[in-house]
C-alpha cells in the first residue's frame, strides 16, 4: 500500500458520493460534472490499488474497504475543516514583532509578553531574538530593542534605561596580579573612582577578554571605550 496521501480533490468526490450513493447527486453536491466525479474515483481506487464502489444502474455502493477507508477519511477532513475555522480567528489579529537583542529578549521582554497580552488578546506579540542590526526596508519587525541609537537615522526612537558596564576580574588576579601591580582599591575603581595615577595604565598589562561583537554591533562597549572613560573621570 502506498504512504503517499491522494490528491484532496479525490478524497471530497469520494467522502460526497460515499454519502449521497451516487456519482450523479454527488456531482450537484459539488458543482462538478458526473465525469468529473467518476474520473476523481478511479484516480483514488487507482493510487489505492482497492475497488472503493460496487458500480450498478440505480446507483454505487461502498465495498468493505470502501466502508473501512470512510471512516478515516470523514475523520481526517473534519480535522482539516475544524483547523480552517480555527484559522478565523486570525484573521483580524494584529502582529507585532519585536527584535532585539538575545540577553534583552530573554530576559527583560519575554518576561513580559504574557502579561502583556492578557492585556491585549487582539495583539500577536512575535519576539525575534539575534545581533544582527535592523534593516526596515527589508524585515518583519515593527520595531527593536538596540545597544545605542546608531544606524537608525531618521526612525522614531525611546530611550527605555542606560546600561551599566562593569569589569568583572578573576580571583586568581584579584589575589595575585593585582596586588602586585599596586591596584588596590579594584572596588573603588569599578565604581569609577581611581585613586592611583598609574591604575589604568596597570590594568592594561593583565589579560583581557575580547568579544568581537561583529560589524552590525560595533557600538557595543569595548575595553578601550571604557578604560578612556575611567581616564576621563580620573
Amino acid at each position: 500500500m502506498k504512504s503517499r496521501l491522494p490528491p484532496l480533490g479525490t478524497l471530497l468526490a469520494f467522502e460526497a458520493a460515499a454519502e449521497h450513493k451516487s456519482f450523479a447527486n454527488a456531482a450537484k453536491y459539488l458543482y462538478v460534472t458526473p465525469a468529473a466525479i467518476s474520473q476523481q474515483i478511479q484516480t483514488l481506487e487507482s493510487h489505492l490499488d482497492l475497488a472503493l464502489f460496487h458500480r450498478s444502474k440505480t446507483g454505487v455502493k461502498l465495498t468493505r474497504a470502501g466502508e473501512s477507508y470512510l471512516l478515516f477519511v470523514q475523520a481526517g477532513l473534519h480535522e482539516l475543516r475544524l483547523g480552517q475555522q480555527h484559522l478565523t480567528q486570525f484573521r483580524h489579529l494584529d502582529v507585532l514583532t519585536i527584535s532585539a537583542l538575545p540577553s534583552v529578549a530573554q530576559k527583560w521582554i519575554m518576561p513580559l509578553v504574557l502579561e502583556w497580552m492578557e492585556k491585549h488578546p487582539d495583539i500577536e506579540i512575535r519576539i525575534q531574538a539575534g545581533h544582527t542590526k535592523i534593516n526596515f526596508n527589508h524585515s518583519a519587525s515593527d520595531m527593536c530593542v538596540s545597544f545605542g541609537q546608531s544606524g537608525y537615522t531618521g526612525m522614531h526612537k525611546q530611550k527605555l534605561f542606560t546600561d551599566t558596564v562593569t569589569m568583572v576580574v578573576s580571583p586568581e588576579l584579584t589575589n595575585g596580579l593585582l596586588n602586585e601591580l599596586s591596584i588596590g582599591s579594584v572596588s573603588k575603581e569599578l565604581n569609577g573612582s581611581l585613586k592611583e595615577s598609574s591604575s589604568v595604565d596597570d590594568l592594561l598589562t593583565l589579560p583581557m577578554i575580547h568579544i568581537d561583537w561583529g560589524d552590525d554591533n560595533n557600538n557595543l562597549p569595548q575595553w578601550d571605550e571604557w578604560l578612556r572613560h575611567l581616564r576621563s573621570i580620573r
